[in-house]
């Protein structure tokens, strides 16, 4: 079993209430972030995909994946910002997928990691990547790949201003 960050209450995303279709893309603004490119498939209805990494990554009733291969980018409009604490990943069909991942806020690039993703091991990919407002997440070519379980947590990003007066 995969362990990590305990993503109990509102920071465990399951992909699980977005919609009854078996095939969806994650609406724009589903939990108060924007989401380019993210599907949802409910796999009970694609038996065919049951020796794919598809089911590899399942922990749940639906598994979020880049359809056709393409980058995936969650954002927040400033002063909004999230934390992304991990999720759960497999390779759909190609082994030692490259999966990349590169968070930023206000375009900067603040964060980066590579990993290899396989269609038979479930990955816990850990990010801890605080206080961004964009993450891209990219593959090699055109390989789809799926995740479950996706830790996250949004706020808003504030700062905190002192005057002082000379006397």
């Amino acid at each position: 079993m995969i362990s990590g960050k305990d993503c109990s209450d509102s920071n465990l995303i399951t992909f699980d209430d977005i919609t009854i279709e078996s095939l969806a893309e994650i609406p724009s603004d589903y939990i108060g972030v924007q989401w380019n490119n993210f599907h949802v498939m409910n796999l009970t209805a694609y038996p065919h995909y049951n020796t794919s990494g598809f089911y590899t990554a399942l922990r749940s009733g639906y598994i979020a994946f880049n359809k056709n291969g393409l980058t995936m980018t969650i954002s927040a409009n400033p002063p909004n910002v999230f934390n992304l604490y991990s999720f759960v990943a497999a390779s759909g069909s190609q082994n030692q997928l490259r999966l990349t991942m590169i968070g930023q806020r206000l375009s900067k690039q603040l964060y980066a990691a590579t990993y290899p993703l396989y269609t038979k091991w479930q990955q816990l990919i850990e990010l801890n990547y605080l206080n961004i407002d964009t993450i891209t997440l990219s593959t090699d070519g055109s390989s789809e790949f799926a995740m479950d379980n996706l830790c996250i947590s949004t706020s808003s990003l504030t700062t905190t201003t002192t005057s002082t007066t000379e006397t």
